[in-house]
């Protein structure tokens, strides 16, 4: 667990690719403007990725730097429906593979 004001510091020279969600695309762009680590996405102004990225790059913006704009969710509604599924492989046509009863 790392606390809310020790993140920017953990993150400081962690790779931004190390990220969710920046990958090579994003990761590229970043690394065209010479932001490789976290700590380095303080020298690009929140505006430019804003431009390129929309709501994505003020988000990105602010995790590189140990910041979460999304609140915290303590209350979580209880699932809808509850499902179990089986992939077969393709052509399957043995009834002993299809049926989730034994034919014994």
């Amino acid at each position: 667990m790392i606390e809310p004001w020790e993140a920017a510091q953990r993150l400081h020279t962690v790779p931004v690719t190390e990220l969710c969600g920046i990958a090579g695309g994003i990761g590229r762009y970043l690394a065209e403007r010479g932001v490789i680590t976290c700590g380095d996405m303080a020298k690009l102004p929140v505006s430019e990725l804003g431009k390129r990225f929309g709501n994505m790059g003020r988000r990105i913006w602010l995790m590189a730097q140990g910041l979460d704009p999304a609140p915290v969710e303590t209350r979580v509604a209880p699932p809808k429906s509850i499902g179990h599924g089986k992939v077969m492989p393709p052509q399957t046509k043995a009834s002993a593979v299809i049926s989730p009863i034994s034919n014994t």
